[in-house]
């Protein structure tokens, strides 16, 4: 790795150290109000905890970089290219998105949605914060990379984020601090909550039919909440949840050289399901009735597969496996995959 880069890391260990984001906490600052959604089910956010976390002027420049093919080495590849909106910011159709010179990446590209409530991000887990992990790919020399210090100098040069980051921080000068800051701020205020399933528990009878009331007994049931736990569907831990044997791809293995996590990968967010396809870390398979499918009959024995995870599959007649189905189709937040404050400025 390039010394630029390894200096960066080692700036952005912790979370709370932004070098480049006191300004815009200051008390010369109004009472503060977060413009990040936080449902009081989902509980308290890892990021945006402090309401001056995520503000207006922050979320704008985090949403124009997000945006912005400047931030590749080549100007070709924008996060956006990778994470569309209607997908819940995922790369719909595709096992594994093109980078840079349209070469295949490795992984393919999870959902960006409830991110405030995650403790670690990439497939692998290997970033901690939400702060640091646009790091990932604008470092990785396939995808948008290799030189992160070579992108934060050229988008700051551009009158456009001189302006921003002047709104945003008090100061004209977009540094990696702020430049970050600002995509955390974005990605931290996508917040999905606004499903039929969500109607349901609101007190909504009518909002789910009968086979999705069944398919919620099923995923309730069947222990698929135990991994994905409402109301987020999701947890913050990585599984090995037998797919095979890792030998191309061993997750969280790769970082930590510990056998005890090979094979593990990050347990992905349910909601907007039926609209992120294909799934797993490698987007095996194309639909959600494949990945029922696999649950069913397909779990493989390992050392590392999780214990909760049956052997050989979970026990499900046809008519409960149709029921999860349409249960897990109930998740999609058309609010969310539409809102124009989340799309392209």
């Amino acid at each position: 790795m390039p010394n630029g880069i390894l200096r960066i890391l080692t700036a952005l260990l912790g979370v709370a150290t932004f070098m480049g984001c006191g300004s815009k906490m200051g008390a010369d600052l109004p009472a503060p109000v977060s413009v990040m959604e936080q449902p009081a089910s989902f509980g308290t956010p890892v990021f945006g905890a402090d309401p001056r976390a995520v503000t207006e002027a922050g979320f704008q420049l985090g949403r124009a970089l997000f945006y912005d093919p400047a931030l590749s080495i080549d100007s070709t590849v924008s996060c956006g290219s990778c994470h569309k909106q209607t997908a819940a910011f995922a790369d719909p159709g595709q096992a594994v998105s093109a980078g840079i010179g349209s070469q295949p990446t490795r992984r393919n590209s999870p959902t960006i949605q409830n991110m405030a409530w995650r403790t670690s991000f990439m497939w692998d887990g290997r970033i901690a914060t939400l702060h640091n992990q646009p790091i990932g790919p604008i470092s990785n020399p396939g995808e948008m990379g290799p030189d992160f210090a070579a992108i934060v100098t050229k988008v700051a040069a551009y009158p456009r984020y001189k302006t921003l980051c002047k709104a945003a921080y008090k100061v004209d000068t977009l540094t990696d601090n702020r430049l970050l800051d600002g995509l955390a701020q974005f990605m931290g205020s996508l917040v999905s909550a606004h499903s039929r399933y969500d109607a349901h528990m609101a007190g909504d009878s009518a909002a789910l039919s009968g086979q999705e009331k069944l398919g919620l007994q099923v995923f309730m049931g069947k222990g698929c909440n135990n991994c994905h736990r409402a109301p987020l569907f999701a947890v913050n831990d990585l599984k090995n949840n037998g797919l095979d044997d890792y030998s191309i791809d061993g997750g969280l293995y790769a970082h930590t050289n510990n056998e005890a996590d090979r094979g593990k990968f990050a347990v992905p967010i349910l909601r907007n399901v039926a609209k992120s396809a294909p799934y797993m870390h490698d987007g095996r398979f194309a639909t959600l009735n494949d990945v029922v499918a696999f649950y069913r009959t397909g779990i493989q024995a390992s050392p590392t597969k999780d214990v909760a995870l049956p052997t050989g599959g979970i026990a499900m007649t046809d008519t409960e496996a149709t029921a999860l189905v349409a249960f897990l189709k109930s998740l999609t937040d058309e609010a969310f995959l539409t809102n124009g404050r989340y799309g392209k400025p």
